[in-house]
């Protein structure tokens, strides 16, 4: 293909990097003052199909998908292929444990599915964060305390719902 001697190379690319994280379950409380600090500490970051974005073991935080499509694996015990388990999206966020875990651990994979870009935020940003405002830092604990509670709460009912199936 040679669409690139078309492309537009002086247009920007305009991502409001607050915007997107007001629009985040994790930020949404937010005033624009925390908006705009926490905006000044998120990574982004630009992946490939195909390139993992961090594999099962030692991490350090949560992405927000900016675009793109990021698959979720699980490599099996037996060493088996890694299955998808599931596909992420534009606005969708993961790796969040990772903040609050001293000794932070993906119990997952996550690879890029297409060219994606991500912003990624970290268990130090956090600190740093609730060093520097600890009001802000308090409030976005309290909420992830909260969504992973949701979690976790959902995955109870799905495996409830899986013992009954496998007992009847």
């Amino acid at each position: 293909m040679i669409d690139f001697l078309w492309k537009n190379f002086f247009k920007k690319e305009e991502t409001n990097i607050e915007t997107v994280l007001k629009s985040n379950p994790l930020f949404e409380s937010l005033s624009k003052k925390e908006l705009k600090l926490l905006a000044g500490m998120v990574h982004k970051r630009s992946f490939i199909p195909g390139e993992f974005i961090f594999q099962t073991g030692k991490g350090l935080g949560m992405y927000i998908i900016l675009s793109g499509k990021v698959s979720i694996l699980h490599a099996a015990s037996n060493g088996t292929e890694a299955s998808v388990i599931s596909q992420l999206k534009e606005g969708d966020f993961f790796g969040e444990l990772c903040l609050v875990q001293e000794k932070g651990y993906h119990y997952v994979s996550a690879q890029a599915a297409e060219e994606c870009k991500l912003l990624g935020f970290f268990r130090p940003d956090l600190l740093n964060l609730t060093e520097k405002n600890p009001s802000t830092g308090v409030r976005i604990t309290m909420k992830l305390g909260e969504i992973l509670g949701e979690r976790l709460q959902k995955a109870g009912e799905k495996l409830s719902q899986f013992k009954q199936t496998m007992d009847n």
